[in-house]
């Protein structure tokens, strides 16, 4: 590891507390806090008290607070200090998904980094980032973003049709429009993070700018293949795991459990589908309820037992972006992938070598088949598994922090 003269002040901004590490993005966060604990004392800016209750409260050296203007709801105001608000938000090309800070919040958010003198401010995410932009120049060369999740890609797509202020096709692609040039905008900062490469060529072009990185999402779990026996004999059971809250994976589940799942039955001896994840909506429930061979298992401590019952697992994603943490976990886990094209975003997996890829129930069917010969189920887990400790390991996140963070120093 290069050494750095003196010891580094960092400030780490995230909408949300980043422990306990149960889910994608948090475990994501974690990963680039202990990397940043190595240079120096980290500080910790976030914005929803969701998640405080944490058993290890010695990881951040100072941690501020300050509340998120969605958290006070939408706030009366006269006709024609909305209609100018959308006016400015018009002309200033700033899109509705970018968070809008009040006067009294942005110059607490500005405060808190001027006063710290941070040597390095990563911003976790593009959605919080609008008050960065008041930081003179040389301020704003200390920022290193992780854009994560391209949010103008298909994720926009699930978003806007979710957003009521959005009544039109016509707006949707002005709003489109405006949040990729946000996003371009947003290279402008000392290091941008991106977590594949299909990412950074969308936004960054392919001219390859030299503050742009891809730092891919890991699996820290080294050891939680240890005991996993073959999952081979039971092939026949299906494993989903996510947060079950979260809009993609509840679409995606819900799409192959009546447009796969069910006719897969006919075809398949005594299946079964295990979902599991936290906090799933009724909708999900109601779901999984209502269709026999389905076994939820919300909020579950330690998904290894539901690994070691299964044999396959299923990535049936439809939107989104960045890389699926879930399907790392299976690599790791010895466990063979059937998942949709999104689903597998972003990861140097081949179709057909590390996993198989469907879109519907034939395509599915398909690849399920060729796992039923055991050279090839055992060709296909050992693929993966060599994949994501190739790629997708705290190592291989190391080496790519440390070749973002020098062109910074």
């Amino acid at each position: 590891m290069p050494t750095y003269s003196g010891s580094k002040k960092i400030l780490i901004v995230d909408f949300m507390y980043p422990l306990p590490e149960n889910l994608g993005r948090r475990m994501r966060t974690m990963n680039f806090v202990r990397f940043f604990r190595k240079y120096g004392p980290v500080d910790l800016l976030y914005f929803y008290r969701e998640s405080e209750e944490v058993e290890d409260k010695d990881v951040f050296h100072k941690e501020y607070y300050i509340r998120h203007p969605s958290c006070d709801g939408e706030i009366e105001k006269s006709w024609n200090r909305k209609a100018m608000g959308r006016l400015n938000r018009f002309l200033e090309k700033r899109p509705w998904m970018i968070t809008e800070w009040p006067p009294q919040a942005s110059r607490e958010y500005i405060s808190i980094i001027n006063e710290g003198n941070y040597d390095i401010i990563f911003c976790r995410y593009i959605l919080e980032t609008s008050p960065l932009f008041q930081l003179p120049m040389e301020q704003r060369k200390r920022v290193v973003l992780d854009y994560d999740d391209i949010f103008s890609d298909s994720l926009y797509g699930y978003h806007a049709t979710h957003d009521e202020k959005i009544s039109s096709s016509v707006k949707g692609k002005i709003q489109k429009h405006f949040l990729f040039h946000y996003e371009k905008k947003c290279l402008d900062f000392g290091v941008v993070l991106f977590t594949t490469r299909t990412d950074r060529e969308k936004v960054a072009g392919n001219n390859k700018k030299q503050n742009a990185f891809v730092v891919p999402n890991i699996y820290p779990g080294n050891h939680f293949h240890e005991g996993m026996e073959c999952g081979y004999p039971n092939r026949n059971i299906f494993l989903f795991v996510g947060a079950l809250n979260y809009g993609p994976n509840v679409e995606g589940l819900k799409w192959f459990i009546e447009t796969i799942f069910q006719r897969v039955q006919k075809h398949v001896e005594n299946p079964m589908l295990i979902v599991a994840g936290r906090q799933p909506t009724p909708e999900v429930k109601t779901l999984c309820n209502s269709v026999p061979n389905i076994e939820l298992h919300p909020d579950v401590p330690d998904v290894k037992p539901l690994y070691q019952q299964s044999g396959v697992v299923i990535v049936p994603i439809l939107t989104a972006g960045g890389t699926r943490i879930k399907i790392l976990e299976a690599g790791i886990a010895g466990r063979p992938l059937l998942s949709t094209p999104m689903g597998a975003h972003g990861l140097d997996a081949i179709d057909g070598k590390d996993l198989f890829l469907f879109n519907d129930e034939h395509s599915f069917m398909e690849g399920y088949q060729k796992l039923q010969d055991k050279a090839v189920y055992d060709s296909m887990a050992g693929n993966m598994k060599s994949l994501v400790h190739d790629l997708y390991s705290p190592e291989s996140f190391q080496r790519k922090m440390e070749e973002a963070i020098r062109s910074l120093m």
